[in-house]
């Protein structure tokens, strides 16, 4: 296991249950590109542009990695080498669309695509298939609803960490400091306490606090506020903390 990702033998064992899954959907195959479900399988954090790239899972088949040469690189830190997964990579004037068929074995057939592929992908793509893509999003949720220690492990370390950030933040809460500023120290202490980035922040104070989505703001905090801070982070290799606590500053009003 690297910080970036699990053994190759997790992603192996996920490749296999998305295929069987795929089979078992009635599907010929699956059509991933990059985003949470690209990292699920391959631990892979290649990033989404104007050239396709794409885990193609077929059925019938070997599993193929189409991706444009000059993001090879971006592969580097996933599975796929040591999967032993092949690699079809492309340049300006190839089709990657075709490439993608191909793998698929080149004839229409019911295919499931990432729900986060991007339209600039799923209309070519869907072109070269002959048929219109469905979502492979229940396919992978049955995936991803059974864990391994590995993932339980991730998880109680993710909770950990953001329990550590809350046991300071009774610290940040004083009248006279507005939410940004107890924000900026919030977002300090995720990432000391081990999570790789923030992922959001809110800090709803006095009417505020009404608001679920409410952010943070120059309010400044008030004697008797009650205060919610629902805080999380990115946890490598890939899983979130979510945490929401509510604080008074000092005795909350009777109302």
């Amino acid at each position: 296991m690297t910080p970036d990702r699990f053994d190759a033998e997790v992603y192996r064992r996920r490749i296999e249950a998305a295929v069987a899954g795929t089979a078992k959907a009635g599907l010929a195959g699956l059509v991933i590109t990059p985003g949470y479900d690209l990292r699920y399988l391959l631990g892979s954090r290649a990033q989404t542009f104007e050239r396709l790239t794409a885990l193609v899972l077929p059925v019938s088949g070997d599993p193929t990695v189409v991706v444009p040469r000059l993001e090879l690189a971006s592969l580097k830190h996933s599975a796929v080498a040591d999967l032993g997964l092949a690699v079809r990579d492309w340049v300006d004037g190839d089709d990657p669309y075709q490439l993608v068929s191909a793998a698929l074995g080149g004839a229409p057939a019911a295919t499931a695509v990432t729900d986060s592929m991007p339209a600039l992908h799923l209309v070519p793509l869907a072109g070269a298939l002959g048929v219109q893509p469905v979502l492979a999003t229940d396919v992978l949720r049955r995936l991803r609803m059974v864990k391994e220690e590995c993932e339980f492990d991730a998880l109680r370390k993710a909770g950990a960490a953001i329990d550590r950030v809350h046991a300071q933040v009774p610290e940040f809460l004083a009248a006279g400091r507005t939410e940004a500023d107890v924000a900026a120290d919030i977002a300090k202490a995720i990432v000391a306490e081990g999570h790789s980035d923030v992922s959001f922040i809110i800090v709803g104070s006095g009417p505020h606090s009404a608001d679920p989505h409410h952010g943070y703001s120059d309010r400044e905090l008030q004697a008797g506020d009650i205060v919610v801070v629902d805080i999380g982070g990115a946890y490598e290799p890939g899983y979130h903390s979510d945490s929401t606590r509510t604080y008074s500053i000092g005795e909350p009003e009777p109302d």
